[in-house]
């Protein structure tokens, strides 16, 4: 999980016969940030190497890079991602 651009979260997802007997948990989680590539240290938004992981993920899910990526959450990055959903 990427959250904001500025902090990352990987963990792993093992179901298999060893985690679900209950004594014994196969996971592992692992946490990370720059703490000088942050909204609050930027005052805009953060160029770290989380936030270019986010966007190696983007071009690698839909093959392309676009700026909108940038601001997933505006109608013109759904509308991009649409366009290349419905293409494929």
């Amino acid at each position: 999980m990427i959250v904001d651009d500025e902090y990352v979260i990987l963990e792993s997802a093992n179901i298999n016969q060893k985690s679900l007997a209950g004594s014994n948990d196969t996971e592992i989680d692992m946490g990370s940030y720059q703490p000088h590539h942050t909204w609050a240290a930027k005052k805009q938004h953060p160029q770290g190497q989380v936030y270019g992981y986010s966007m190696s993920l983007w071009a690698e899910q839909l093959g392309v890079l676009q700026k909108c990526y940038k601001d997933p959450e505006t109608l013109e990055c759904v509308n991009e991602v649409n366009n290349i959903d419905e293409d494929n």
